[in-house]
């Protein structure tokens, strides 16, 4: 009777075994040091398991920052060249200046790539396709512009990473965050009427010329912050995003009461006449967009938890007095990303040098 019983119990113990592997990934089926995972285009991949994952190639530049969110960013082995150009990244992982860069914007160098022996690949379309045509490498592709959706999509984005690394505990500690900072902001302007609600313009890159539509992650994150998007008149469906250079007669003739640059200071445009007319540089409410990881006007896991808490805060101090985004931005990169950033380091974040 003892040896049935013994019988059960192990055969009981090995089914809630297999389950608990087969169950542990979204849409995946293990099979020994390998699983069969279906990426964020519905492509089946099969890629190692998470604890069989050494070296990772993350090609797409926004997307980078999830590998430090989730706390797999040991794991890189190739990255873009432009992950290099934050000073926040070299100080907190000194070993990023030994990753090998086999991708520039959109150009691909795979035979740099392939150098690097990586286990996996993880991109856009405007990478993966041309990676998986020319080698065997596995690779896992990403969504872009989920305008309409995109809180919900970040989230995805951070589980996904968090599923492919055996980290979910960390991808489910970001989505918390996110959530709970967007329902913070919620409360706060609640009572504002919608036609007292600033009308904000984003005068991006360097000729302060490109704007973001109606399609755009950006209208999101602005209605988040209690804000209009000046400029959701614009839709553009062949732009990413949204994205639309416009001329500054068209800027000056929606006359946004808020400014948002992304080069520069706003002390460029006070003193330049060509912006005098509008009300936000005569107001002083012009306000140059942080970098912290990566530029807050990129869609990113930073982006959607930071941009909106600060737009909120610029845009009505008076219901955000008791925070300052000097402890936001501490708390974000503490509890989040897991580096303790100095004054110094926040002051990087919100006045970037470029």
């Amino acid at each position: 009777m003892k040896g049935w019983k013994l019988g059960i119990t192990v055969f009981m113990l090995a089914a809630v075994l297999l389950s608990t592997l087969v169950g542990c990934g979204k849409d995946s089926e293990f099979s020994g040091d390998t699983r069969t995972i279906t990426d964020m285009k519905g492509n089946e991949v099969t890629i190692p398991t998470p604890k069989n994952i050494e070296r990772a190639a993350v090609v797409h530049s926004p997307i980078i920052q999830v590998m430090y969110i989730i706390g797999a960013q040991d794991k890189l082995c190739a990255v873009t060249t432009q992950a290099k150009m934050w000073p926040l990244i070299a100080k907190f992982d000194p070993n990023m200046a030994n990753v090998a860069t086999p991708v520039s914007g959109w150009e691909v160098n795979l035979e740099a790539l392939i150098a690097t022996d990586p286990d996996l690949c993880i991109g856009s379309d405007r990478q993966i396709p041309k990676i998986t045509e020319a080698t065997s490498i596995p690779c896992l592709q990403i969504t872009t512009n989920e305008a309409g959706a995109y809180f919900d999509y970040q989230k995805e984005e951070v589980r996904f990473f968090g599923d492919v690394f055996g980290k979910e505990a960390r991808a489910e500690k970001y989505c918390k965050f996110l959530d709970k900072e967007i329902s913070l902001i919620a409360k706060r302007v609640a009572d504002i009427a919608e036609d007292e609600k600033p009308r904000v313009l984003i005068a991006s890159e360097q000729a302060h010329s490109g704007t973001y539509g109606s399609d755009s992650y950006m209208q999101e994150w602005l209605e988040a912050a209690g804000c209009r998007n000046a400029a959701e008149s614009l839709s553009n469906p062949a732009s990413s995003n949204s994205y639309v250079n416009v001329s500054v007669e068209q800027m000056l003739a929606w006359d946004p009461d808020i400014l948002l640059i992304t080069y520069g200071s706003p002390e460029d445009l006070y003193n330049d006449p060509v912006w005098s007319n509008f009300r936000a540089v005569q107001d002083k409410k012009v306000y140059r967009i942080p970098a912290g990881i990566f530029i807050w006007n990129r869609p990113t896991a930073e982006g959607s938890a930071q941009f909106p808490i600060w737009m909120a805060m610029n845009a009505y101090p008076e219901l955000f007095d008791d925070m300052t985004i000097e402890s936001e931005i501490k708390r974000f990169w503490s509890e989040i990303v897991g580096f303790d950033l100095s004054d110094e380091d926040v002051n990087t974040i919100l006045h970037p040098s470029n």
